[in-house]
């Protein structure tokens, strides 16, 4: 977690801060404030909205930038910038779902998976685009469809699914058609 002062210059930094079941991470993308006052995780906090970063995978699992600004709105003083493992992000709430036997995953504006599940046999970083609720999604229209597919885990189940905007991800939800 970075504090950068209105100038781009980073005012404080907090290597490593382990947040929820997150992996605390160090690498060179974490530490490349180079050019930042023209990079749009600094743009636009600077401009008084909330910026969140295009997910991208590492060897520790996948991750994305969120920036905000700090201060007023209408003049920041500085923005706080951190990058966000997904699935330590996720783990939580996907475990509270799957023991009630549903399966919740994330995919990114190109119908890629953001966090794998104990419970499939798919891979963070793997092209979904072949299932027909993912390519609804990346179409950004939300999944009403009431038939019955065969979902991640390879069973056939119902599903529900939903396209963040703010974030250009889709929170995809399956319940086995068994439940």
């Amino acid at each position: 977690i970075t504090l950068f002062d209105r100038d781009s210059l980073p005012l404080i930094h907090i290597d490593n801060p382990t947040v929820s079941a997150g992996t605390p991470i160090d690498n060179d993308r974490e530490h490349d404030f180079s050019n930042l006052a023209s990079r749009p995780e600094f743009v636009v906090p600077m401009h008084g909205r909330n910026y969140f970063g295009t997910p991208y995978r590492q060897e520790e699992g996948t991750f994305f930038v969120l920036a905000i600004p700090i201060g007023p709105s209408t003049s920041p003083l500085g923005v706080m910038r951190a990058t966000v493992e997904v699935g330590g992000l996720w783990r939580d709430v996907e475990k509270q779902i799957e023991e009630r036997g549903a399966l919740l995953y994330l995919i990114d504006s190109r119908g890629v998976l953001l966090n794998a599940s104990e419970r499939t046999e798919e891979t963070e970083g793997t092209l979904l685009t072949e299932n027909s609720i993912v390519r609804t999604l990346i179409a950004r229209n939300d999944w009403s469809n009431n038939d019955e597919y065969v979902g991640l885990h390879g069973k056939k189940v119902f599903g529900n699914g939903i396209f963040l905007d703010k974030l250009a991800w889709g929170v995809i939800s399956e319940v086995p058609v068994n439940q």
